[in-house]
């Protein structure tokens, strides 16, 4: 695998003379345990301390500014380093994903959406993993459960490897100090020099500038706080979580053998799944035909006293579920049973009834919007029908073309439609579309309203209509940053709740200003956001 696994197999050298007695033993068991953790410092530890300086310094406090972009380009050009160092070949798909990353922390730059944003980095480190072993294992003859089967393995071979870095790095620190130790006392008398020195001239500079006194005075109250140490050891803790995992990461796909990936072969006889599948057929079939014609054609009559708003709200969820379950049970079926005529048109039929649920689910959940609005979980809803069919069209390519892989493709879609899920900034829509469905039934309203006389009708018909006329400002008040151009264009009606509710004028977390932060005043200039600034600039200070 790599010049660094023969340490692994080292024997213990012949000694001329007496056989060694069980300390001589130990002694050049932990000699050898010495080299092999200074060799493989000295190769990649370098470069990992050098990364969590860099992580440090853009993510510590700091999880969505401008420095965001740096630590993602950064994560790629370690990644592609240690390829290097490796001699490692990089092909599309590495690159792909590579530049995913990158992407993410400009998104994670440009947006103020705080589960956006956590969501970014889940990906970020899923990619790093998931770049890290395409680089180093050939995956080309492993079938798509294999390939699960080795992510679960590597998964929690992590935690055996866990502390590794640190034992490394300490033995590095021990040897460092047998040869440092002769220039403590020179370290030591410059420290001493450099105080006074340091102290002198920063009067002399700060009685020459009042910006220049300003900006130290500042910051000089931070270092003399108790802030101070916190900071200190909040970037302690990330550094060490910057420096651990990647160099546990590599430590264990480095300790790994190719022979180690086994695929799953298709061994099982077909009859249970057959058995199964005619079954479920059979039930699917019945259901989706009352999708098409209760839902999508609207040809049958509904229990009394449902309208189809109400029939739509429930299911959907049911419905993504199992679709979900029928994309695994169909793959299990193509990898784990040979292959059979009846079983591939069961499977057929399942996935035809699949995309009719999808279609259902989706349908379900835009009448359900249409009648009581659009929220980020609704959207997530949307988003996770789109990235099951693009699964489900992959699943049924790779019934007729065996050699497809379906492991890149399932990758590259997850990776795409996360990406622009990611650049969305659904917190805008939500707000726009809320808003425009609230202006057309405030006009359907007025215009509804003329023909009723206050009678029982009337009263019957306003207060059904009530819940299409809310506006939930509430929710709104919610919505991150991203929202601020449609929430500028409505201020009037905003105020007028803030004033009726009797709330206070910071009403959203992000306006008008962020609380100060007393901390790393020297870097603040890290957190700048985009879409935070943008919304400073639409909405006033002052609302009323």
């Amino acid at each position: 695998m790599s010049d660094m696994n023969h340490l692994n197999n080292t024997q213990t050298p012949e000694v001329p003379g007496e056989p060694l007695n069980w300390q001589q033993k130990m002694e050049l068991l932990k000699q050898k345990k010495k080299e092999e953790a200074l060799k493989y410092f000295n190769q990649i530890g370098i470069s990992t301390v050098l990364y969590a300086i860099i992580f440090t310094l853009c993510l510590y406090k700091n999880v969505k500014g401008i420095t965001n972009p740096i630590f993602t380009v950064s994560t790629v050009f370690y990644m592609c380093y240690i390829g290097r160092l490796y001699h490692k070949s990089f092909r599309g798909i590495h690159y792909f994903c590579m530049g995913a990353i990158a992407l993410l922390g400009i998104s994670n730059f440009i947006t103020d959406n705080d589960l956006m944003i956590f969501y970014n980095y889940l990906a970020i480190f899923g990619l790093f993993l998931v770049t890290l072993m395409l680089l180093f294992f050939d995956f080309a003859e492993i079938n798509l459960l294999g390939h699960l089967r080795f992510l679960l393995d590597y998964g929690f071979g992590l935690l055996e490897v866990l502390f590794i870095p640190i034992a490394h790095l300490s033995k590095k620190i021990q040897t460092r100090k047998k040869f440092e130790s002769e220039k403590a006392k020179y370290i030591l008398i410059g420290v001493l020099i450099a105080i006074p020195s340091f102290l002198i001239m920063w009067g002399i500079l700060a009685s020459a500038d009042v910006m220049f006194n300003h900006f130290f005075e500042i910051n000089l109250e931070w270092l003399l706080s108790a802030d101070f140490i916190y900071d200190l050891v909040g970037m302690a803790i990330t550094f060490l979580v910057a420096f651990t995992l990647p160099y546990a990461c590599f430590y264990k796909l480095d300790h790994l053998k190719q022979d180690q990936i086994k695929s799953v072969r298709k061994e099982y006889t077909p009859i249970i799944p057959v058995i199964v599948a005619s079954s479920i057929s059979v039930l699917y079939i019945a259901f989706s035909l009352i999708q098409i014609i209760f839902l999508f054609m609207r040809a049958g009559t509904l229990p009394e006293g449902y309208t189809y708003a109400e029939y739509a709200r429930e299911g959907f969820f049911q419905l993504l579920f199992v679709s979900v379950l029928n994309g695994l049970a169909i793959l299990i079926c193509m990898e784990l049973f040979r292959k059979h005529i009846v079983l591939k048109v069961l499977l057929l039929i399942i996935s035809g009834c699949t995309f009719i649920m999808i279609a259902s689910s989706a349908l379900r959940m835009s009448m359900y919007i249409s009648t009581y609005g659009l929220t980020s979980h609704r959207i997530f809803v949307l988003w996770g029908l789109l990235v099951i069919f693009l699964l489900m069209l992959g699943l049924l390519y790779r019934m007729f073309v065996e050699t497809f892989n379906l492991f890149n493709y399932a990758l590259l879609v997850s990776v795409f439609c996360f990406l622009v899920l990611s650049f969305s900034h659904y917190d805008y829509w939500i707000a726009d579309y809320n808003f425009q469905r609230y202006d057309y039934f405030k006009e359907q309203m007025e215009a509804e309203e003329a023909k009723y006389v206050e009678t029982d009708d009337y009263y019957e018909y306003y207060e059904n209509s009530l819940e299409s006329r809310y506006v939930d400002y509430d929710y709104f008040m919610e919505l991150s940053a991203d929202a601020a151009p449609v929430l500028s264009e409505h201020l009037p009606e905003l105020t007028n709740y803030i004033k009726e509710e009797g709330k206070e004028t910071f009403w959203i977390d992000w306006y008008p200003y962020e609380a100060e932060d007393s901390s790393l005043k020297i870097f603040s200039f890290r957190k700048f956001n985009l879409s935070n600034y943008y919304a400073k600039k639409v909405i006033p200070k002052k609302l009323y």
